[in-house]
């Protein structure tokens, strides 16, 4: 790879964005497993 392909700027935003999107993917995968442990919590402390 040349060094152009380190610093060109599109390349740069394109990574940047792809590592925001499965951010963004492994945070809503948590909140959903937070959200199903949170209701098997309760239901555990009703009986």
């Amino acid at each position: 790879m040349s060094e152009y392909f380190y610093l060109d700027p599109a390349e740069i935003k394109a990574q940047c964005r792809e590592a925001i999107d499965n951010l963004n993917e492994v945070s809503s995968k948590t909140k959903d497993v937070e959200q199903k442990l949170d209701e098997f919590i309760h239901l555990i402390h009703q009986n």
